[in-house]
């Protein structure tokens, strides 16, 4: 008789796996024992450090530039999808309808909604993309094209870890690229209602608090969202509180005092509107000389737009709301034409998108032109990736195309057909320019299948104004690290029922507001109880197969 354990034929499945997949992720995500403290820059080192640094040295804290996820999404108005594509090959992995049905949309009890356009419709027009801190996009559908049409915002998972297996199959079913549209895609979350129908949701963004504003541009409303559920939390009517009836809201963004930026693109208004802020006294309006487009706020909270008149060498409009009234001023290149789009990289510098000379053009943090860059035809947003390169979605060409400011090289891309994509399309300014947020993670090795984690504790220091959060997982394989949701742990707590071979941990430093970094000084990760014994059967031999029995 041969006798078999199923439990350790799937470790030794398992192990096979590691022994071929550790070469490629040994680097990035290293594997190494448990019942551990991590208190030194080379205990650390061992985890992967992501926009933190031990310095002072033995503990970590927040760098200065908080890298993105190495994706950017654009948005494909006609045909109502979203397109994801990875920043480093430029190869699209992902394609989501821009809303999922429209018998699944939220409710937000506001009167005088209707339903949506039917899921991958082009009257659903999305155009507006943000990416929140945990890498998770939301789209908004405009909803314009025709009247009487009811604009929407959805949110789509950046990652398997936070997809929902609502068919309960241990497994997320999603797009795996390019054409493999799903009506039923595990990834996308939710659709929720903005404002009323004709309200066209030309606005979205995510704040330090990681929910996600859409504002309307006829009716000049901000909708605050719970970026987790969807609910509606807040909205803000800029026309009724300002008496201004001419105001829109054609594109925001959010600064790191927490107030949401506007522009207004025919009125030639920009407004400033602080969330937290008293009714009738939280709104500022300033007005401009041309048109606005696309808008950015750097760390100063100075507002940098795009002058969209056709006319001139006028580039950028720039509005400093740190003075009483605001400091207005106008930034010219030798390159003429409309401006769209507008980023800030890193180190301060401003990127616009020319859209009549098919270029990207670069800005000193003063708005002193620098440089231009030629991309495809027809460029409109611009953002930043997660290695400071900059992306411009290419509208006349379908494409996208990528710059290297060090070296000038030049990369186009397929942008999944009739893209059109402004706002925070990678969540560089989010994580630059409204918090800042970085990350340590560590893999840890339980030795055994099944492996019963019992406790993870830190010491760390937060400020106000700031947090340390971690989150773990488990898993019996790494092949399916990915797909495991995160749990939020508390400091020492007794872990319940996390179980599997690997556990992989993440601490996670953020400033919502101010400009102190939390710390975190020491990780421990307690030794896991040993699994269960493996369970023998016996497995008739070939002699006595027909006459035996299990």
């Amino acid at each position: 008789m041969y006798r078999i354990s199923y439990a350790s034929l799937a470790l030794g499945l398992a192990l096979a796996f590691v022994c071929s997949a550790t070469a490629c992720l040994a680097d990035a995500v290293p594997v190494t024992g448990a019942g551990r403290t991590f208190t030194t820059t080379a205990d650390f080192a061992l985890g992967e450090m992501k926009s933190v640094v031990t310095d002072p040295p033995d503990q970590l804290t927040l760098g200065i530039v908080s890298e993105t996820e190495p994706f950017i999404w654009i948005a494909n108005h006609t045909v109502g999808t979203v397109t994801k594509i990875d920043t480093r090959s430029g190869a699209i992995v992902g394609q989501y309808y821009s809303s999922r049905l429209p018998s699944q949309v939220l409710p937000n009890n506001l009167t005088g909604q209707i339903d949506i356009p039917a899921q991958g419709s082009n009257l659903q027009s999305p155009s507006r993309t943000a990416v929140d801190l945990d890498g998770n996009m939301f789209v908004a559908n405009r909803a314009h094209v025709q009247t009487g049409c009811q604009g929407s915002i959805t949110k789509i998972a950046g990652s398997k870890a936070y997809a929902i297996d609502r068919n309960r199959n241990g497994i997320i079913d999603t797009s795996t690229g390019a054409g493999d549209l799903r009506s039923e895609d595990e990834c996308v979350l939710w659709t929720a209602k903005v404002g009323k129908p004709n309200g066209w949701v030309r606005g979205v963004a995510v704040d330090s608090e990681n929910n996600v504003w859409a504002a309307t541009f006829n009716d000049a409303v901000l909708y605050r969202f719970n970026g987790e559920t969807g609910a509606l939390m807040q909205a803000i009517d800029i026309k009724a509180e300002t008496g201004n009836s001419a105001v829109q809201i054609y594109g925001i963004a959010i600064g790191r005092d927490g107030a949401i930026y506007s522009t207004s693109i025919d009125a030639k208004w920009a407004a400033r509107t602080d969330p937290k802020g008293a009714p009738g006294s939280r709104i500022r309006l300033q007005q401009t000389a041309f048109q606005g487009y696309g808008l950015a706020v750097d760390a100063n909270g100075v507002q940098w737009i795009g002058r969209w008149d056709p006319s001139g060498e006028t580039n950028l409009q720039m509005i400093d709301w740190n003075t009483n009234p605001p400091t207005v001023g106008y930034r010219s290149s030798s390159y003429g034409g409309r401006t769209r789009g507008v980023a800030i990289d890193g180190n301060g510098f401003i990127w616009t998108a020319n859209y009549d000379q098919n270029a990207l053009l670069k800005f000193s943090p003063a708005g002193n032109f620098l440089a231009a860059y030629g991309v495809a035809t027809g460029p409109i947003g611009v953002a930043v990736d997660s290695l400071g390169k900059i992306w411009a979605v290419c509208q006349t060409s379908n494409t996208c195309t990528r710059i290297d400011p060090a070296t000038g090289a030049r990369a186009d891309f397929s942008a999944g057909g009739e893209p059109y994509s402004y706002s925070d399309m990678t969540g560089f300014q989010l994580r630059n320019y409204a918090a800042r947020q970085g990350s340590w993670t560590v893999l840890c090795d339980g030795g055994s299948y099944a492996a019963e984690w019992q406790q993870v504790s830190w010491n760390a220091e937060a400020p106000a104004g700031t947090l340390v959060k971690v989150e773990a997982r488990a898993t019996e394989s790494l092949a399916g690290l990915d797909a495991q949701p995160w749990v939020l742990l508390s400091s020492g707590a007794q872990l319940s029922d996390v179980k599997g071979r690997y556990l992989q941990v993440k601490a996670t430093l953020r400033i919502v507001s101010g400009s102190a970094s939390p710390t975190l000084y020491d990780f421990t990760v307690a030794a896991p109880r040993p699994g269960p014994e493996p369970q023998v059967m016996d497995i008739p031999s070939a002699k006595n197969a027909g006459e035996g029995t299990v």
